[in-house]
């Protein structure tokens, strides 16, 4: 997780292309930021100012929005149309106010329906500026879905069309039996679930 993005502590988030297990035994190939998929959750405060580097490690050009953002035109991400696509081997530093509190995700916004569904997204969380003294719930949870197509030891982006229908689905990242469990108790005050992802089976 990514917790503190303020302009004096500077991340890095690296996108390359990685070999990422869904099951023990079931390998995918995944663009993926910071080596894993989903990405790390990146957790800030309303009224921050973040500054996130973004450095391409992928063989092709990418770029990163801020899915229901509030962002100047120019840190928005979408590839030729509010900046120019990041080409393999450079950076780019996105910056902005955080101007709301509530659920989001970031991902790739350069070839969406391939990059985004090769693993190139992951959750954004904003805690509101004035947080009440009771907590609404007990457990807060990130559930991330995702499909894959995986054929002949090769990855494919799963789409509603013939030779590319999914036949593996993950929770943040991995495919049952391999999900992770989550356990509540009786008389627990609330489960927060979050689920902030679209894919191009679920929007």
């Amino acid at each position: 997780m990514l917790r503190d993005l303020r302009k004096n502590k500077v991340p890095v988030i690296d996108v390359s292309l990685i070999k990422w297990n869904i099951l023990p035994n079931v390998q995918v190939a995944a663009y993926a930021f910071n080596h894993q998929v989903p990405g790390p959750r990146i957790q800030v405060t309303e009224g921050d100012r973040v500054r996130i580097v973004v450095k391409n490690n992928l063989p092709e050009p990418t770029t990163v929005h801020w899915h229901g953002m509030i962002v100047p035109n120019n840190m928005d991400g979408p590839a030729d149309v509010t900046q120019k696509p990041i080409p393999p081997g450079a950076s780019y530093i996105y910056e902005f106010p955080v101007k709301q509190a509530g659920t989001y995700f970031y991902h790739s916004h350069k070839d969406v329906d391939r990059q985004q569904t090769l693993g190139m997204y992951g959750a954004l969380i904003i805690d509101p500026k004035n947080k009440p003294k009771t907590p609404a719930y007990d457990q807060d949870f990130v559930v991330q879905l995702q499909e894959w197509t995986v054929k002949q030891g090769y990855t494919f982006p799963a789409m509603p069309m013939e030779g590319l229908m999914p036949n593996f689905f993950t929770i943040n990242g991995k495919a049952y039996p391999s999900t992770e469990t989550i356990n509540a108790k009786i008389g627990q005050k609330k489960v927060n679930f979050r689920y902030p992802c679209f894919t191009n089976f679920l929007k």
